[in-house]
């Protein structure tokens, strides 16, 4: 599976740790964001175009889309991303992990996360994402 990882931009971390364990199953992760964007405050509107198109190429690629809502996004990138995928790419397996925050929320699965959830919790959600996405053997 291609699976783009949709995050706040702050969680860059955090999506590091995801696409390493998206690697470990054997799957590759298309969110190249979180590996080369510049920081936001610091780029120019050409960059930041630049890299809004590239981030669409990842999402073209992707089989699969996680959305990561684990705490308040400030950009709202993740937002347009999932309204690209939902126009765009029906029918790609999309998963929520957080809460739903909007109408489109309910348009897609979603495993809910308890309040305050750290880095582990996050990750074992992640991994049963992933592997409700598996095919049994």
């Amino acid at each position: 599976m291609k699976i783009y990882v949709a995050a706040p931009y702050d969680q860059k971390p955090l999506v590091h740790d995801v696409h390493a364990l998206i690697t470990a199953r054997g799957h590759e992760p298309t969110s190249g964001w979180a590996h080369v964007a510049p920081d936001e405050a610091q780029a120019t509107p050409h960059t930041r175009q630049l890299f809004a198109r590239y981030d669409l190429h990842d999402l073209r690629r992707a089989t699969h889309v996680l959305i990561l809502n684990v705490n308040e996004s400030t950009s709202g990138g993740m937002w347009v991303e999932l309204g690209y995928v939902l126009h765009t790419m029906a029918p790609a397996r999309i998963t929520l992990i957080g809460p739903p925050t909007n109408v489109f929320c309910e348009l897609i699965e979603h495993i809910d996360l308890l309040e305050d959830s750290d880095e582990a919790a996050i990750l074992e959600t992640v991994t049963i994402a992933i592997e409700q996405w598996e095919p049994a053997v």
